[in-house]
């Protein structure tokens, strides 16, 4: 989880009996991690965290479960208390800058002062790591080319930056190569078979896209471990493929069977369930879900505080949306989607004064709502001229 960074480890394991025993905690919170216990393991390094404050591989690895869970809020925050509690962590600095463009934070400083540093260092195979994720960061796709030639030992994150700079320059060879290495890595997981699909397949027309993806999901050994209980990306981009395809009334009775049938924390299945049945016009169960998730689970981040406020609204539980978008908006300020979305229903209940205040956060952002559009209707306004 903390790659490569071995001199700041050994640092921290001279000192005292109580960072030893913080230590074999963090060990035993990333050995739950790769078991896609995801929010165990987040659970584990939160009380950590308050044990031992001031220790920055803890607080790296507790913000890598924030940011796997898709809470971006607090990963950036525990990035951001890792690199400042030990400077040479480059990682955590570089995830802070691309988690706060994430969240809609400005980094401009930290990242001027993290490009200032890795350039001035000797180059290593760390260090030319640090380089890459610096110009994917800025979008500079062009200075990474030399990332493709490198002959570095193939680890799941070189492959993943492979296929990333590949697919910006156009270079599909390559990122096809590399994403079947990634998926002889890792043969059981749900992220690396969905980079297959997207390098392979992208350019395929609908109907034989969605009948390539389905042959090819077929022939998968996937455990759903990561799907049941591991990171939210996993949980989304399935999901999504299940759109596509059109098994998503199956998608949603497979976690239903598995949601009665473990004793583990069942949080990440409720969420895959409400978002599968969402896509799958289930509105009424998918808002039912969210409420429960947000009301007895207490996951209250923004997204899924916004996520609970779009299947309110399909179900026509316009109030219950209000509510849950003033929570996201209140959660993450910069979240233009849970603006946007309650000015529409404050305009759509004549509360004229909040919707101005909300839509008027974007005067100056280019913003097209993923999930929201709106009608006027005329007739409305002519009978009310009429009045």
């Amino acid at each position: 989880m903390f790659i490569d960074n071995v001199k700041s480890a050994q640092e921290y394991l001279k000192t005292s009996t109580l960072s030893s025993n913080v230590n074999l905690g963090i060990a035993k919170a990333i050995k739950k991690a790769l078991e896609f216990k995801i929010r165990s393991a987040n659970k584990d390094l939160q009380k950590l965290v308050k044990i031992e404050p001031k220790h920055s591989i803890l607080h790296y690895n507790l913000a890598l479960t924030y940011a796997q869970m898709g809470d971006m809020i607090n990963a950036q925050k525990h990035f951001i208390k890792s690199y400042h509690l030990d400077a040479k962590n480059y990682l955590s600095g570089i995830f802070a800058v691309m988690t706060g463009q994430l969240i809609g934070k400005k980094t401009t400083k930290l990242n001027s002062i993290l490009k200032d540093n890795i350039m001035n260092e000797d180059s290593t195979q760390e260090i030319e790591l640090y380089k890459a994720l610096i110009h994917i960061e800025e979008g500079q796709y062009l200075s990474t080319i030399n990332w493709l030639d490198n002959s570095y030992k193939e680890r799941p994150l070189y492959l993943l930056l492979n296929i990333i700079i590949s697919n910006k320059l156009n270079k599909m060879d390559i990122a096809q190569k590399s994403s079947e290495k990634l998926v002889k890595m890792l043969p059981h997981d749900i992220l690396p078979h969905m980079i297959y699909i997207n390098t392979h397949f992208y350019d395929l027309k609908p109907n034989l896209y969605a009948d390539k993806v389905l042959n090819y999901l077929k022939k998968q050994n996937l455990n759903f471990k990561d799907l049941y209980f591991g990171p939210n990306i996993s949980r989304y981009l399935y999901i999504q493929e299940n759109l596509i395809i059109g098994r998503l009334y199956f998608l949603r009775e497979q976690l239903k069977i598995a949601l009665t049938s473990t004793d583990l924390d069942t949080t990440e299945i409720l969420q895959a369930l409400a978002l599968a049945s969402f896509y799958d016009k289930a509105f009424e169960e998918s808002y039912t879900i969210y409420n429960t998730l947000i009301d007895e689970f207490k996951i209250r981040d923004a997204n899924t505080l916004f996520l609970g406020a779009i299947a309110s609204t399909s179900a026509n539980h316009h109030e219950n949306a209000i509510a849950l978008l003033e929570l996201s908006t209140i959660k993450n300020k910069k979240f233009l989607e849970s603006r946007y979305a309650l000015g529409l229903l404050y305009l759509e209940v004549n509360n004229n004064s909040g919707a101005t205040i909300q839509l008027s956060k974007f005067d100056k952002e280019k913003f097209i709502s993923e999930y929201f559009d709106f009608e006027i209707d005329v007739d409305k306004l002519l009978f009310k001229k009429q009045q």
